[in-house]
This record gives structure tokens, C-alpha cells and sequence, in this order.
């Protein structure tokens, strides 16, 4: 059983963790035996090495850890009912976690079970769960960007340097011709 100085320093560590996070999922791990729920943790703390973690804690302490850290629990229903654990990323993309949830649930069957997150502040069901799972990360988004703002960049000096070598052409034409 946990003493009540326990209690209060996994509350306080969540409650920290949870006002900065950009991504806070709770799973039912329900069917996971020990050694997948040892994989699910590394899985996720791959992504982001410190940034990205899974919790398991009582419900009750992960209400008081979300209330901390200025989450509304009333809109959560029953999120936090059964065996429960968080994954959540701190300071970083989340989509890349998501992604890496959502791989680890196809190589297991579907488990763990989503009940649902909350996505950059917003409480998102476990369908919206799966369809942000599948956008692409931050820099991926950035590079496609890139790519879009390059191309017309690209033409540009293409086309221009077609006018050069033209204009180019036409000077060693007309001194061909004087000579």
C-alpha cells in the first residue's frame, strides 16, 4: 500500500509532467503481460528519450495529478475507470508518440486499449486518437513546407537563367557576326 508521502510525490511529479505535456493518452493495459508492457515503455521512450513517457498510476492520482496541472476532469467520463495508464510527451511532437502507439497496438493485437487523450490541450476520443496517429510528424510537416515554398524559388532561377543564357547566346551571335 502506498503511504500518503508517496501518493503526494507521484501526484506532484504527474502534475508537473502534465502542465507542460503536449500529449497525455490513457490506455486500459488490460491483456498485457509484463514483458509487452516493458516494450510498450521503451517504445515510447525511444521517440523522445526524456520527453516521452508511460505512467502507471491509480486513477484517483491521475485525476489529482490532471486537476493540478489545469486539465478539466468533469468532461473525462469514464476515461479513468479500470486498470489505466498514461503516455504522454513533454515539450516535443506529438504526433511521432501517437505513431509509435499506434504501431505497437497493431504488432499486439490492438492493445493496449485507447480510451482517449488529450491532444495539445484538447480531450480527443480514441478514433481521433487513430486519425492523428496517422498525419505526419512536425518535421515532416516542415519539410513539405520547404518543398513548397523551394519550388517557386526553383522556377524563378531556372527561368531567369534561361533569360541569361539567352540574352548570352544572342551577344556571342552578334559578335560572331561583326567579326
Amino acid at each position: 500500500m502506498l503511504t500518503k508521502e508517496k501518493k503526494v510525490q507521484i501526484v506532484s511529479a504527474l502534475s508537473e509532467d502534465f502542465s507542460k505535456a503536449t500529449l497525455i493518452t490513457f490506455i486500459d493495459f488490460t491483456g498485457l503481460n509484463v514483458a509487452s508492457m516493458a516494450k510498450l515503455r521503451s517504445t515510447i521512450k525511444s521517440v523522445y528519450p526524456g520527453h516521452s513517457k508511460v505512467k502507471v498510476a491509480r486513477n484517483k492520482l491521475l485525476e489529482l495529478a490532471l486537476k493540478n496541472a489545469g486539465y478539466s476532469t468533469e468532461e473525462l467520463g469514464n476515461i479513468l475507470e479500470g486498470p489505466t495508464a498514461v503516455v504522454y510527451v513533454i515539450d516535443e511532437d506529438p504526433v511521432k508518440v501517437l505513431k509509435a502507439l499506434s504501431d505497437f497496438r497493431k504488432e499486439h493485437k490492438g492493445k493496449p486499449a485507447v480510451k482517449g487523450a488529450y491532444f495539445e490541450g484538447t480531450l480527443i476520443d480514441p478514433d481521433k486518437v487513430e486519425e492523428y496517429a496517422k498525419l505526419p510528424s512536425r518535421e515532416e510537416l516542415y519539410a513539405m513546407l520547404l518543398a513548397r515554398m523551394q519550388s517557386p524559388i526553383s522556377g524563378l532561377v531556372y527561368t531567369l537563367g534561361g533569360v541569361l543564357r539567352k540574352l548570352l547566346y544572342a551577344l556571342k551571335a552578334i559578335e560572331e557576326k561583326k567579326s
